[in-house]
């Protein structure tokens, strides 16, 4: 999962890709070949710098530039990050917005990287466990949406973080085909996702096509995240 600096959210898997809007999922499967240059398929990671709105995606041991979809910088080695070969195939990828550092994760441990010095920081990398207890190892990807949190993607369950505290907030996980994919009405506020905010009042069974919906997007998603 990423979002480019026009605000649209991605969500990749294999050779395909899905665009997530204020609505959900709004295409079928879209290959990243036909849609991102120099890229194929299995993208291990990517993140959107804030200071200059530039998509950074990794793979293996190189990485490509795009502003929003349009290619800046085709493949490069990770080296010339001054990134250390340990995160070649990362797991995931965010920057967080409280202090503007590159987060990667990889199995049970996270690297923090200064882009302004383009150097990890010392003393990384750190375990997962032991700065986020409440966060599963090996993740699928994170992300800080435009609603200024940051989630972190697991399987068929997403979680958030509570920023102040550096601690995953109460009450997750959370279905991700339900607060992202727009697939109930439980996971809508004023008919747009709402993967922070929750009403628990509607039942799906009280509604059979809500239901078949919701199936054929958890379906679609377990895909994806997996």
């Amino acid at each position: 999962m990423i979002m480019t600096n026009d605000k649209t959210t991605y969500a990749f898997k294999g050779a395909f890709f899905w665009p997530v809007g204020d609505h959900g999922a709004f295409t079928s499967a879209l290959r990243i070949s036909e849609f991102w240059e120099g890229m194929d398929s299995n993208i291990d990671a990517g993140y959107t710098r804030q200071l200059d709105g530039l998509t950074f995606l990794f793979k293996g041991s190189k990485y490509w530039t795009f502003k929003n979809r349009t290619l800046i910088k085709s493949s490069s080695d990770i080296s010339e990050l001054n990134l250390p070969a340990d995160v070649h195939n990362m797991d995931a990828a965010v920057e967080w917005g409280a202090n503007g550092h590159l987060y990667i994760f990889k199995g049970n441990k996270f690297w923090r990287y200064d882009s302004s010095r383009k150097s990890v920081d010392p003393g990384y990398p750190k375990t997962i466990q032991s700065i986020l207890p409440g966060l599963p190892n090996n993740l699928n990807a994170a992300l800080q949406w435009k609603n200024g949190r940051t989630y972190f993607f697991k399987g068929s369950q997403y979680y958030s973080l509570d920023d102040s505290s550096i601690r995953i907030r109460n009450g997750y996980p959370k279905s991700i085909t339900t607060y992202w994919m727009g697939c109930s009405p439980e996971g809508l506020a004023m008919g747009k996702i709402s993967p922070y905010s929750s009403s628990h009042s509607f039942s799906l069974f009280a509604d059979k096509k809500a239901g078949v919906i919701t199936l054929m997007a958890s379906f679609v998603f377990s895909w994806v995240l997996y």
